[in-house]
């Protein structure tokens, strides 16, 4: 599947593409970084304090930022598409109340902003519509992967743990 740029795309921009998921208090995230110069694509393990979805949502988007800074030294800007409209509205400062009171949610917003930096970094989040079982477009495609990739981490840690 060819990997279609965002319609305003800027050649430093990376476009993520995110998602997490949660069982039993355990939390796993994947992401799909995409850069004029490459890709980084990882899954993995929550810290022990995410114990949410948005908590996990928005630590997949922290770790597709940070994996893109490391990797990417000319990065302006991020897109980002993600399916948690809770998380969409944190990281464009329409924080819910719920939100601003969660100390790991505090945590993870003040490690945001702090990326995000007196505007060095531009940001575009935008939500994306999930679980539509239509994935001919690349944005529904990349997202239904983030979220396999994420869930098939909780199967398999469970299944491991019964055994």
């Amino acid at each position: 599947m060819a990997f279609q740029t965002h319609k305003n795309s800027v050649v430093n921009f990376v476009t993520i593409y995110s998602d997490a998921s949660v069982r039993e208090g355990v939390c796993t995230y994947s992401f799909w970084a995409r850069h004029s110069s490459g890709r980084i694509v990882k899954s993995g393990f929550c810290p022990k304090e995410c114990k949410s979805v948005n908590q996990a949502e928005t630590y997949a988007i922290l770790q597709g930022m940070h994996k893109s800074l490391r990797k990417w030294k000319d990065v302006s800007g991020f897109y980002v598409f993600c399916d948690n409209r809770t998380v969409v509205d944190m990281l464009n400062l329409n924080v819910p109340p719920a939100i601003a009171s969660n100390g790991t949610m505090n945590r993870l917003r003040h490690a945001y902003a702090k990326m995000v930096g007196a505007g060095k970094l531009k940001m575009v989040v935008s939500h994306i519509k999930a679980h539509t079982g239509k994935t001919e477009k690349t944005g529904v495609w990349l997202n239904s992967w983030c979220d396999k990739e994420a869930r098939k981490l909780l199967r398999e840690k469970f299944k491991n743990a019964a055994e």
